[in-house]
């Protein structure tokens, strides 16, 4: 974890999977995103972390975002 002063970055986790798909499939996020036109499912949520599991071996990392105060997941980088 890499504690910051406003957020916390936390390495992607299983459980944060599912804020995630709903937030890539909310309609302002939605239209940004190159998969803008696929409504995400758990399965490919599954599959984008095996990948990025695959990827943090190869020093490549990915983190959830976490606001510090009121502790809330705000996104993901």
């Amino acid at each position: 974890m890499i504690e910051g002063k406003l957020v916390n970055l936390i390495p992607v986790r299983r459980e944060d999977l599912q804020s995630f798909m709903n937030w890539r499939n909310s309609p302002p996020v939605k239209r940004h995103l190159r998969t803008g036109w696929k409504i995400l499912t758990m399965e490919d949520q599954f599959r984008w972390f095996k990948f990025i599991q695959r990827t943090r071996d190869m020093g490549e990392l990915m983190f959830t975002i976490s606001r510090r105060e009121p502790y809330a997941t705000i996104g993901c980088c």
